[in-house]
């Protein structure tokens, strides 16, 4: 995962934009907001490579798992530059392992199993 991480790093430099945590708050926001719009972006474009569309039956609908793992990655990858940007040193590891174990503790309690009534 740090080298995946260490690489958009790079590419982001590469493109100019570096040091986005050390920029004006201001400036650091209008970047954070572009960039979940770019997420947003690309999440929109992972659904239209799955049939997602409930009023259609799925067999009406073309679905790319080429094309879709392609988008998941983009998604991935605008991920990472937010957390870049947000802050860059707490490892992304650390705050995934926290999700996990929460996601974790939840599903020992039920997380996600609705009891019929």
């Amino acid at each position: 995962m740090q080298e995946i991480i260490k690489r958009i790093a790079e590419q982001q430099k590469t493109m100019g934009h570096t040091d986005m945590i050390n920029q004006s708050e201001e400036n650091r926001i209008d970047y954070i907001r572009d960039i979940t719009l770019a997420l947003v972006k690309e999440t929109t474009e992972f659904l239209d490579e799955t049939p997602w569309k409930p009023w259609k039956s799925v067999e009406e609908q073309e679905f790319n798992p080429i094309s879709a793992n392609c988008e998941i990655c983009d998604i991935i990858v605008f991920a990472i530059v937010l957390h870049l940007t947000i802050d860059s040193d707490v490892p992304l590891e650390k705050v995934t392992e926290i999700t996990l174990n929460k996601i974790d503790e939840r599903l020992k309690t039920g997380y996600g199993h609705k009891e019929k009534k």
